[in-house]
């Protein structure tokens, strides 16, 4: 009967030390998903928010960040006066190598598109070779932005040069950044590493100011409903590796990735501090996307 009660008393405790284990266990993963579920990490250093407008619930949104991206074709001359007011330096996205089918110009372009962009709904490459894209380029877009007093221009698909690998559009992306330049606006280029990379072999790195990389420690899984992932260790060091390059040459380098994990942030957060890069961690869909 002594025995029988020890050895009941033993499972007991057994039982009970078992469950202070998973509640322990438990525990600590609801603290760990409570991190996650804390904001992402973003110094104000700089801010993408090229989805947003001059509405005043955006402007309030974008408030303490210093240097932000925009489109800036969404506000107006005096919304970007207000940004320039309360102390921060506006860049506004500007797409030279390519065009959406929403793009009021589409139909005017759409004879001269080279197919469609990798992993860009109804987005197409525009043959910068041609005269009429150069003018109305230099004439309409970038100038009205100019106008409009934006203290930089980031320039997005000269990748078209990565992807189609012909020389007379890297000749022509050149003398298209070469005018552009004359409008007296820093140019940052977004992504385009073979053509980046080709303006530095060829000497010409100082014809951009900065260029700007997505996705190097994350990647894209679903943009529609905003799922993001880890960037694959090989391409991740590639593109640290460019990183790395680019600096050395003088250029000031922005740093763009997507996640919702406030762990991934903060690592994103140490590299760019180590290295002197601006970054930012974009954690929610895109309202285009969405």
């Amino acid at each position: 009967m002594t025995l029988f009660l020890k050895s009941r008393h033993k499972e007991a405790s057994g039982v009970l030390l078992l469950g202070l284990v998973f509640l322990q266990v438990f525990s600590l993963l609801d603290a760990v998903f409570a991190a996650e579920r804390r904001p992402v990490v973003n110094d104000g250093a700089y801010g993408v928010f090229i989805d947003y407008t001059d509405s005043s619930s955006d402007m309030s949104e974008m408030q303490g960040y210093s240097t932000i991206v925009i489109d800036a074709y969404d506000f107006t001359a005096d919304g970007i006066a207000q940004l320039h007011d309360r102390g921060q330096k506006v860049f506004s996205y500007l797409s030279i190598g390519a065009i959406k089918r929403s793009d009021g110009y589409y139909s005017d372009f759409s004879d001269i598109t080279l197919g469609s962009c990798r992993d860009e709904e109804n987005t197409y490459w525009v043959d910068v070779t041609q005269e009429r894209w150069v003018n109305f380029f230099l004439d309409s877009l970038a100038s009205v932005l100019r106008d409009k007093k934006v203290d930089g221009f980031l320039l997005d698909h000269t990748n078209i040069y990565d992807e189609l690998d012909r020389n007379d559009i890297y000749d022509a992306l050149v003398e298209l950044v070469d005018r552009l330049d004359q409008l007296g606006v820093p140019i940052y280029v977004n992504n385009g590493y073979e053509f980046v990379d080709q303006l530095i072999s060829d000497g010409k790195a100082g014809m951009i100011d900065g260029i700007s990389v997505e996705n190097v420690f994350t990647r894209i899984r679903d943009r529609k409903s905003g799922r993001y992932g880890m960037q694959e260790p090989s391409l991740r060091r590639e593109r640290q590796s460019y990183l790395q390059k680019c600096h050395s040459r003088g250029l000031a380098v922005y740093m763009l990735e997507y996640s919702k994990s406030r762990a991934m942030s903060k690592r994103i957060e140490r590299y760019a501090k180590d290295n002197g890069f601006a970054f930012y961690t974009l954690s929610r869909t895109l309202r285009e996307d969405s």
